[in-house]
């Protein structure tokens, strides 16, 4: 494998990514974008919404209890 192909990045689209469709961004130069849904973005903004998304996911590997739903 070529040292290119192993630094590269690949982002998912996070607006996709948000609707549970798992889109590969392409990258053109300093902007990323998805075919997709027409996102346009830099690798920081992108950042940003994967952090956004993972608060939506962040109990999913925990069972809640009944008490533990009612404390939140």
């Amino acid at each position: 494998m070529l040292m290119s192909e192993q630094s590269r990045v690949s982002l998912r689209c996070p607006v996709c990514l948000s609707r549970d469709i798992d889109v590969v961004l392409y990258h053109d130069g300093e902007r990323y974008y998805c075919i997709k849904c027409s996102y346009t973005g830099q690798e920081d903004e992108t950042r940003r919404m994967y952090a956004a998304i993972r608060k939506k996911f962040r109990w999913i590997r925990r069972r809640l209890t009944v008490e533990d739903i009612e404390a939140l």
